[in-house]
């Protein structure tokens, strides 16, 4: 999710009128404009999806026949908004916030964790102090690294002290975002407004994967899918996901793969969910739609929004 302005203008590969895509398929509508999507998550034992509300401060779940219905009412666990989720070992977790300039915990975020069966909270990790945005999280074996995007880090909940502790400080980074793995596991890759850094976990050096010839800058979401990883660029136009894959070492992006581009649906594609060769996600977020007061200031653009899946393989 981005509520930053980037004055940098965004190469990306040419797109030729004859470039064929992946497949590109509409699944599901979500009979809510006004939800606001913006995290999604898969659950493989029900192969149901879980998406999060930044507007109404709940979580939706669509089920194998895709009907909708509320998992988490809005507001039942404070009015603070759903951001990066993921599924595992039957919880949710969900990278939470308030979003709004007025409300009285501004600057604080946390990481709730909610029983798949009952839609309870089980646990929750809070920010000690303001300045922070939970936006994302990835599990690495049973830790987890999430990033901060307001606070410009990355912090981590060991699996041996259960605490949300820094990783990377503050000021490191400028809006990190999407959070994954490398292919073979040995680093992370975070998105950030100026482009992807990897992290290698044992000595926590950061150094920055290129490309030679295109900047690759905005990414939100971000995916490892085999030996490649997939990232959403929807902060400007066109609207694209994208496949980046690298050298042996991991030391610069070697090719970027456009999947899809500039569909009529997109509005802000945020984030996805991999299943079975495909990424599922909200074609239609309206993210940018809703100001620093969580107030929708264009309520007429909205429609309902739109579950689609791109082919990976």
């Amino acid at each position: 999710m981005k509520y930053a302005v980037i004055l940098i203008f965004l190469s990306l590969p040419v797109l030729s009128k004859a470039q064929k895509f992946n497949t590109l398929e509409k699944v599901s509508e979500i009979p809510e404009s006004d939800l606001i999507p913006e995290g999604i998550a898969h659950d493989p034992q029900s192969d149901a999806f879980y998406i999060g509300s930044l507007y109404k401060n709940k979580v939706i779940m669509m089920d194998r026949q895709g009907k909708v219905s509320d998992f988490i009412p809005a507001n039942t666990d404070g009015d603070w908004s759903y951001l990066g989720m993921k599924v595992k070992d039957g919880k949710l977790w969900s990278c939470r916030g308030p979003l709004s300039e007025k409300h009285d915990s501004t600057g604080y975020s946390g990481l709730f964790v909610y029983d798949l069966k009952t839609g309870k909270r089980i646990k929750r990790y809070l920010t000690p102090d303001r300045g922070h945005l939970l936006n994302d999280l990835i599990f690495d074996g049973n830790d987890i690294y999430i990033s901060d995007s307001q606070g410009g880090a990355v912090y981590k909940i060991s699996s041996s002290n259960d605490r949300l502790e820094v990783f990377i400080p503050p000021g490191t980074f400028v809006y990190p975002n999407g959070i994954t793995l490398t292919p073979d596991g040995g680093s992370l890759v975070l998105a950030t407004s100026g482009g992807l850094q990897k992290i290698d976990i044992p000595t926590k050096q950061v150094t920055q994967l290129t490309h030679p010839d295109y900047y690759i800058i905005a990414i939100d979401g971000l995916y490892t899918y085999g030996d490649a990883l997939i990232g959403f660029q929807s902060i400007m136009k066109p609207e694209a996901i994208n496949q980046f894959t690298f050298d042996s070492a991991y030391t610069e992006v070697v090719n970027i793969k456009t999947l899809t581009c500039g569909h009529p649906a997109f509005y802000q594609p945020t984030t996805g969910a991999i299943k079975n060769g495909w990424l599922y996600f909200i074609a239609n977020s309206y993210v940018t739609t809703l100001n620093n007061e969580k107030v929708i200031t264009n309520p007429k653009l909205l429609k309902n929004p739109e579950l689609y899946r791109v082919k990976l393989d």
